[in-house]
């Protein structure tokens, strides 16, 4: 399930920025931040990461985030034990 969500949303990341389709981004990076709050297996968790950070690179390069992708992902940082994926999602809060 994890992997088609994966390839669904990155599917969908460049669809949006094409212009193909309109209003789906934004679900599916709900979707992504809900799979890894839900998530207790850290190498799926990581997954999850690793794809919100290709969409979010993706469809914003390197300009800020909107203010509620930050604050989603501050929230998962907080609450994250495993190092190695709240070093990636601070990655993107910071842009880097």
């Amino acid at each position: 399930l994890l992997d088609r969500l994966v390839g669904h949303s990155l599917l969908v990341t460049e669809c949006e920025k094409q212009n193909i389709i309109k209003g789906r981004f934004e679900t599916s990076v709900q979707a992504m931040c809900n799979m890894m709050k839900e998530e207790s297996n850290a190498d799926e968790k990581y997954k999850c990461v690793q794809c919100l950070y290709v969409m979010l690179e993706s469809f914003y390069g390197s300009s800020p985030l909107p203010e509620k992708y930050q604050e989603t992902l501050k929230k998962l940082i907080e609450t994250e034990t495993s190092m190695k994926i709240k070093f990636k999602m601070m990655d993107m809060v910071e842009r880097r």
